[in-house]
């Protein structure tokens, strides 16, 4: 994504689903996205933000039964395996896509709280 092999000023929308968060070096590619992105262009992202592992199910659990350090590892290992290297805030997002050229025009919230702790309790249970 560093090096895409379109013209300046190529496409009028990009979309990346739920895949910015898991590049290690975001910079470069924001950058090339900004280049083959028409002036008047959109891009549509979606992201986790930090807040995804307040809305995890086990680590209050964990919580509960006074074992703090048993839910901040099993955050840790959730990050880890989700492979989450950019899970900023809205305010970094934007810091972020404007030093590449990019700005924010509208945020939303598209999954609720619930519906993430019902994907960590069942999560396991799909495989």
């Amino acid at each position: 994504a560093e090096k895409l092999p379109f013209k300046d000023n190529y496409f009028q929308t990009i979309i990346a689903n739920s895949s910015l968060e898991h590049i290690k070096n975001i910079k470069p590619t924001l950058k090339e996205i900004h280049r083959v992105l028409k002036k008047d262009g959109r891009l549509l992202i979606t992201v986790p933000r930090p807040i995804i592992s307040d809305c995890l199910f086990f680590p209050k659990v964990f919580m509960k039964l006074k074992l703090d350090w048993l839910g901040k590892l099993y955050i840790r290992l959730k990050q880890r395996l989700w492979r989450h290297y950019n899970l900023m805030d809205e305010v970094e997002w934007q810091k972020l896509l404007e030093g590449t050229g990019l700005k924010i025009s509208k945020s939303l919230t598209l999954i609720p709280r619930r519906v993430v702790a019902l994907h960590d309790i069942f999560y396991f249970w799909v495989f």
